[in-house]
């Protein structure tokens, strides 16, 4: 007895299901978050729950709203100065065009990632400057003080902060 389903049917069928799936989920996942017509966020609201494990699953979470329209606005830059009995000697500026381009998205990501709120990451920042203390081999009686600015790229008069944040002695810790 011949089986039912014709096999080049079946094989049709699973590429159309894979490729309606893809399509769904990369659309949904497209949405901002913030959607304000009513459809976009009800579509978001509806599909996401089903369509987000098989975006995380397939690695495809890449969020796309970094281009137009909503294209990110801020720049976050670092200066490192270092310090000897409280007085600046000399600064590093830690931006993207100031970094080795083999180095610039590793310590660009770190840094981004410690410039959050909450209580734990000005502690995590000093830790961030002991080890460059220790990766520069600085002197005992070095410190480094880390300063941040916010830009807002697209109209600075939106966003234009700087933070004086954290210091840090370069010598040994003392138990």
């Amino acid at each position: 007895m011949p089986c039912p389903y014709n096999n080049d049917a079946m094989k049709k069928l699973v590429i159309l299901i894979f490729f309606s799936l893809q399509a769904l989920s990369i659309g949904i996942g497209s949405i901002p978050g913030g959607a304000k017509d009513p459809l976009s966020a009800a579509l978001k609201l509806s599909f996401e729950p089903l369509t987000r494990p098989y975006l995380l699953f397939t690695g495809q979470w890449q969020n796309w709203n970094l281009f137009a329209p909503d294209p990110l606005r801020e720049s976050l830059t670092f200066d490192i100065d270092f310090l000897q009995d409280e007085k600046k000697m000399a600064s590093v500026p830690l931006a993207p065009e100031s970094i080795p381009w083999m180095q610039r998205t590793y310590l660009l990501k770190i840094m981004r990632h410690l410039w959050n709120d909450g209580e734990m990451y000005p502690a995590l920042r000093k830790e961030f400057l002991r080890s460059l203390c220790e990766r520069w081999d600085l002197a005992e009686d070095m410190s480094l003080h880390l300063r941040v600015k916010f830009v807002d790229v697209i109209d600075p008069t939106l966003l234009n902060e700087e933070y004086d944040d954290v210091t840090v002695s370069c010598a040994p810790a003392t138990s």
